[in-house]
């Protein structure tokens, strides 16, 4: 899902793990304080990674906002946040900072058995075409879709990977964020959604996609079609400790 802007070539992305940051205006001789935006497909893991930079560096507070995409553009434009994190590539006058890769896991609910799909057959259960397991060599249960809101960075990467111009099926169960989801896929029989891998508790059932000339593979394999790119991305380049904080996660994403 993931490509390659111009914006990715630009020299701050690969020099923020090897550069001094520079000074920044501080809210007191011994607290930096900075807000930043996350889109709450990736809210855990975003406030995970504040929490982790911030017991290392207490000079430092970073106060994470939730917030769809829209809104989270908004409030760059407005100066009430530094930074937002999103999977959505900005317009190229745009500072952007490839922090993550994100797998995009399709997690099925009780009742099922089946685990392996092709992208064709996922595009035939997210539309609508396909409405009973049993159609797909399992029981006889209505398959019942679990999808972000409309303008989720998933919704959209999905819809743009494997939906291929068709819409979501009418009968889908709307999720507005991740946990929501899981909630969802946790109590609903025949039910299958999509999920942020790394929100994917132990135990789920994930499901694993056909690739040509591949075994089924699933979230955790570096083939996995499925995939979102997690961006910083800002008016201008960061600096100070948010500018560490951003190369701290660059540091331990790639361990």
């Amino acid at each position: 899902m993931s490509c390659a802007p111009k914006w990715l070539l630009m020299a701050v992305i690969l020099g923020l793990a090897g550069c001094q940051a520079q000074p920044a205006p501080t809210a007191s001789p011994e607290l930096e304080i900075y807000r930043a935006g996350v889109t709450p497909a990736f809210a855990h893991r975003v406030e995970a990674w504040a929490g982790d930079f911030q017991a290392e560096r207490a000079e430092v507070s970073i106060w994470i906002e939730e917030l769809p995409v829209e809104a989270g553009l908004k409030a760059l434009e407005d100066g009430s946040l530094e930074l937002l994190i999103t999977a959505r590539p900005p317009t190229e006058e745009m500072f952007a900072a490839v922090l993550a890769e994100e797998p995009l896991a399709v997690v099925l609910g009780p009742g099922t058995t089946r685990r392996d799909f092709d992208l064709d057959t996922l595009r035939e259960i997210f539309s609508g075409a396909a409405q009973n397991w049993s159609t797909l060599g399992d029981q006889d249960l209505v398959i019942q879709p679990v999808i972000p809101l409309r303008g989720d960075e998933i919704r959209e990467a999905f819809a743009s990977e494997v939906m291929k111009g068709l819409v979501f099926s009418s009968h889908s169960l709307l999720a507005p964020t991740p946990e929501a989801a899981l909630e969802l896929l946790g109590e609903t029989h025949g039910a299958i959604g999509l999920v942020p891998y790394s929100q994917v508790p132990p135990g789920a059932a994930v499901a694993r996609l056909r690739v040509p000339g591949s075994a089924p593979i699933g979230p955790e394999d570096p083939s996995y079609p499925l995939r979102l790119t997690l961006l910083a991305i800002g008016p201008s380049p960061p600096s100070g400790l948010l500018y560490d904080w951003l190369a701290w996660i660059q540091a331990t994403q790639s361990d």
